[in-house]
């Protein structure tokens, strides 16, 4: 079996639409958009809360858990509402400003 080179230089040309320059430099891909991307079409409606899976007693020490940390957050607050108001020294700005956050923390929690 006998192999020859075939040059295959004129069958590209001839089936190319481009010209040399365009040949010459790299395709780029389109960008695809798909409908998906454009907008979600998602409505939500309903919200299910499920909450903490377990056993009743699991259940409970998770709630005292968080009760706890709850008021201590609270308490630490007000404790420190109450010292800022009340010692004459803490009456400068940073404590003025340290007073109000304890405050608006003890309002949003």
């Amino acid at each position: 079996m006998i192999h020859r080179a075939i040059d295959l230089e004129p069958v590209k040309t001839f089936f190319s639409h481009s010209t040399p320059l365009e040949a010459a430099e790299p395709r780029r891909a389109k960008p695809c958009v798909s409908n998906m991307e454009v907008e979600n079409q998602t409505r939500v409606t309903k919200f299910i809360l499920v909450g903490f899976p377990g056993t009743w007693g699991m259940r409970a020490a998770v709630f005292l858990m968080f009760l706890m940390a709850y008021i201590l957050t609270v308490a630490e607050n007000v404790i420190i509402i109450l010292l800022v108001q009340q010692n004459r020294p803490l009456h400068k700005p940073m404590y003025f400003f340290l007073a109000n956050l304890s405050f608006l923390e003890t309002c949003c929690i």
